[in-house]
């Protein structure tokens, strides 16, 4: 590799830098929580829980929460940008993480077409 594209592989590694802040982070793993969850997802939820509804709430809090401790304990021991896709190429092996990356940003994909789905379907 030559100077020039040792400089390119530099400055786009300079580009890739982490510009969210934890503010910005937080905010859109709960709007596309809070907003798939919520719009779409409390209604039918309510119809096969019946009086067991908050306790049913209570344990997909806890399941949530587990998962963004496990995000930030995983952010603390690689603090790289690449989120997901660095968890699995650290700890899996290259495949996995790629299977890892492409899989949240799928998952984000699917909350958002939730959430325009719950918006289409009201009249």
């Amino acid at each position: 590799m030559g100077p020039a594209a040792a400089r390119n592989t530099s400055d786009r590694h300079e580009r890739l830098a982490r510009k969210l802040s934890l503010a910005d982070a937080t905010f859109i793993g709960l709007g596309a929580m809070v907003g798939a969850g919520i719009f779409s997802a409390i209604a039918p939820a309510a119809d096969v829980a019946k009086s067991w509804l908050l306790v049913s709430l209570a344990i997909a809090a806890g399941v949530a929460f587990c998962n963004a401790l496990s995000s930030a304990q995983l952010a603390a021991l690689f603090p790289a940008a690449g989120g997901t896709y660095v968890y699995g190429r650290e700890r899996l092996g290259h495949f996995w993480g790629f299977l890892a990356g492409w899989g949240f940003v799928i998952g984000k994909v699917a909350s958002c077409a939730a959430i325009a789905l719950t918006f289409g379907l009201r009249r």
